[in-house]
């Protein structure tokens, strides 16, 4: 956060600013974060709602909240259990089920309302919703600033990261990159923990 970013494309595109404003944004829909809170509340789950300043969750003293935070490196400031659903805005959720017995369920219960994209590792879910992702975020930041698709390059190296590395003009995949990612790129550089970025980077002149 100590660089300066001009801009942001967040929440799986669902919410992006520039310059300190806001440039688009999708909510999700009080019926969908209810049918989420039932469903976890059926089967002891996590879920997380994001917001501009909170992240909304159903119990912090769950054990499989407390490391799915601590490992994606959450504030426990800014998280709260304790809010009416109906007053609350957020633009993407997750999901950290218990078990591979959780994810039928899951998929019955919330695929009408999210678009829902395992992580690399483990029974963690993005819940993107329907119609969003970081593709359709660029592109509304990209026609805020004047601009085409033309001017984009993206890194990236998750599933949610499909659409966006095939719909820009460059679209880099990490080494460590899931295959789906890697199949639509159109260069795949060296792993994130060895200097992939910079190496791109150098490899196309931008440095």
């Amino acid at each position: 956060m100590d660089y300066p970013f001009s801009g942001y494309v967040t929440c799986n595109g669902a919410y992006v600013e520039y310059k300190g404003k806001e440039v688009y944004k999708k909510v999700v829909s009080q019926e969908a974060i209810k049918k989420t809170h039932e469903l976890c509340l059926k089967r002891n789950l996590a879920y997380y709602f994001e917001g501009n300043d909170f992240i909304y969750v159903l119990n912090k003293q769950n054990p499989r909240h407390i490391e799915f935070k601590d490992n994606w490196g959450m504030k426990d400031k800014v998280i709260i259990d304790d809010f009416c659903i109906d007053e609350i805005e957020t633009y993407i959720g997750m999901i950290v089920l218990n078990s591979s017995d959780d994810i039928v369920p899951m998929y019955e219960a919330l695929s009408a309302y999210f678009d829902i994209q395992q992580h690399q590792s483990g029974l963690s879910f993005d819940l993107t919703l329907k119609g969003e992702s970081k593709a359709k975020g660029i592109q509304k930041l990209v026609e805020a600033l004047g601009k085409t698709m033309e001017d984009t390059v993206a890194f990236g190296d998750g599933r949610n990261d499909v659409e966006m590395i095939s719909q820009v003009h460059l679209g880099i995949a990490m080494g460590n990159a899931v295959s789906q990612t890697k199949k639509v790129a159109d260069f795949v550089t060296d792993n994130v923990d060895c200097d992939g970025i910079m190496k791109a980077l150098e490899h196309f002149s931008f440095l």
